[in-house]
């Protein structure tokens, strides 16, 4: 993955996770978004990775993307 291509999907998933938190506050809980969120932390995961000096602002939007699957997981108790 390029470093454009990189960026692309960081912004993607900032606002993909935007929308989530807005379902969230507005009352949707979207279980059965679980694995699909959990890709999308793999896949910032393989990002940093790939590409190191990107690493700082990806882990902010993992550790977001994990509070988002805690918090959803959290309503399926």
């Amino acid at each position: 993955m390029s470093p454009e291509q990189a960026d692309r999907a960081i912004t993607l998933s900032r606002h993909t996770l935007g929308i989530y938190g807005n379902m969230t506050r507005a009352g949707t809980w979207p279980t059965g978004d679980l694995p699909l969120m959990q890709g999308e932390v793999e896949k910032l995961e393989a990002i940093a990775e790939e590409h190191p000096g990107k690493a700082l602002k990806i882990e902010t939007l993992i550790e977001s993307w994990r509070a988002m699957i805690e918090a959803v997981r959290g309503k399926l108790s």
